[in-house]
């Protein structure tokens, strides 16, 4: 991934790339995850709030993500998900 504007790249201990992508959103917390089991109900929005209770199972978070790459819906956007 080439750098562009909005990412900062740092050259890691072990000669890695580590890329962190600054979306011009304000530093909310991110959402938890949890191990919890996957549900299927879950909110997904571009300007949903992130509080810092708010979590996501792993198996939920990937289940929106084959969504997603299935049928975009957030293209260009940054999407936030929340259970």
């Amino acid at each position: 991934m080439g750098r562009g504007q909005g990412q900062d790249a740092r050259q890691g201990d072990d000669g890695t790339a580590d890329c962190r992508i600054r979306a011009g959103l304000d530093d909310r917390a991110p959402t938890l995850l949890t191990d919890q089991p996957e549900l299927g109900h879950y909110t997904t929005g571009v300007d949903l709030p992130i509080r810092l209770w708010s979590s996501i199972s792993r198996a939920d978070l990937a289940s929106f993500l084959i969504r997603e790459a299935e049928a975009p819906q957030f293209v260009h956007a940054y999407p936030r998900i929340v259970r």
